[in-house]
């Protein structure tokens, strides 16, 4: 009798299955391991009725000796859900006396990213924005759209409006050997810059641009978290002439740093920028290089230099005072305390000018960094910092910057 009422819920459970199995209006799909199962009963009439909107099943049996071999259904619904990953990682500073703004913020969704980025100057009223969308394949594909304005730019004591629009579509390859990746970015802006002295001048046009660019690095972890020991990047803007562009230029971009960071919290910062015009047959105005404020040459102003060749060194050096602090007031909660020194070397000119070491500008300054946790979970950093520069008659610069992480 036990034999037969554990056959009886064995026919019961395999029944429904199968029917759903093959039933038309039957929702999704049903994955089944089966066992084979041996048993000799005194089975009774059973009557199992399963009802849908499509059909009606009816399956009776009658009383009979039967030595029967049935399959066990193992597992009955096999449901799979795919892992979705969300990562957004947002960016906000703001560097005073040189009035500059930069937000930005990237969106990483699977193997997709979104990246976008605004720059707003009050002095040159600047602003520039930039929207870039990545497919993260084997070989990762970009696109960008980007706008760069300014209204109150100033070139050999000449005012001028510039803006600069385009897009732009990139390729570049996985990383290889662990350190390098390269790729290729091709470029479409349309221009238009108009000087303002004594009579008005417009020039405006299309330029075609490849940028071939090389980038290598290598990484460190410390305390949970991942930074760049070593970093290179190289790349080659090239304009390309055609029917609808005059413009020939070719401009070579280096950027070398190096990260060196202590057990005791302590960390080391060196980098070096190189910007140099190899071919000069028809170049714009808006190709030319910025130097000047804190984040390139300290104790200097805002872009103050500008040539078609720059040359800029930074040594940086942070301090760790205090970390884990755990002071609170009302919303805001101290995480640590840093001091840092700067020296900083540079200088834009002709190709000949370069040479002239003795002509170069520096620039030294100090300061302190306080990093905050606002409503316990957003990180931000404030800074205070006094910047020299190493020249005569000229007054230092007290800077405050504020941070979002």
């Amino acid at each position: 009798m036990a034999k037969t009422k554990r056959l009886i819920i064995l026919i019961f459970f395999l029944i429904p299955g199968a029917v759903l199995a093959g039933t038309k209006n039957s929702p999704g799909y049903i994955t089944a391991t089966v066992l084979p199962v041996t048993a000799t009963v005194q089975a009774f009439a059973v009557c199992v009725t399963m009802q849908s909107a499509a059909e009606c099943v009816t399956i009776q049996a009658s009383p009979l000796d039967v030595t029967q071999t049935t399959d066990y259904l193992d597992n009955i619904i096999n449901l799979k859900v795919k892992e979705l990953n969300l990562n957004i990682t947002p960016y906000f500073k703001v560097v005073l006396p040189d009035a500059s703004i930069d937000l930005g913020l990237k969106q990483k969704i699977g193997d997709t990213t979104l990246e976008g980025e605004t720059e707003y100057n009050y002095i040159y009223n600047k602003i520039k924005y930039s929207i870039k969308y990545g497919l993260e394949t084997y070989f990762p594909v970009y696109v960008r759209l980007y706008d760069d304005m300014q209204f109150e730019q100033i070139y050999n004591n000449n005012k001028y409006i510039q803006r600069t629009k385009g897009l732009g579509l990139s390729i570049g390859t996985p990383v290889l050997f662990s350190i390098l990746k390269v790729g290729e970015e091709f470029k479409n802006e349309n221009a238009y810059l108009a000087r303002l002295n004594n009579s008005f001048e417009v020039e405006q046009g299309l330029v075609s641009i490849l940028n071939t660019w090389m980038e290598m690095k290598i990484t460190g972890k410390q305390r949970g978290g991942e930074f760049d020991v070593l970093r290179l990047n190289v790349n080659f803007d090239k304009a390309i002439p055609h029917k609808y562009s005059a413009y020939n230029f070719l401009f070579l971009n280096s950027l070398l740093a190096s990260n060196l960071r202590f057990e005791n919290g302590n960390n080391l910062l060196f980098n070096m920028q190189i910007g140099y015009m190899l071919e000069a047959q028809n170049v714009p105005l808006w190709k030319i290089y910025n130097l000047g404020g804190y984040d390139s040459l300290i104790g200097y102003g805002l872009n103050e230099f500008q040539d078609y060749y720059l040359i800029s060194g930074r040594l940086r050096y942070d301090s760790l005072i205090a970390d884990n602090i755990g002071w609170e007031w009302w919303w805001l909660r101290m995480d640590n305390l840093k001091a840092f020194a700067i020296v900083d070397c540079g200088r834009t000119g002709n190709v000949y000018q370069m040479q002239e070491f003795n002509h170069y500008k520096y620039g030294a300054g100090v300061g302190i960094s306080f990093q905050f946790t606002f409503r316990k979970r957003t990180p931000i950093k404030v800074t205070l910092a006094l910047g020299q520069a190493i020249q005569l008659g000229r007054p230092p610069v007290v800077y405050f910057i504020y941070e979002l992480l």
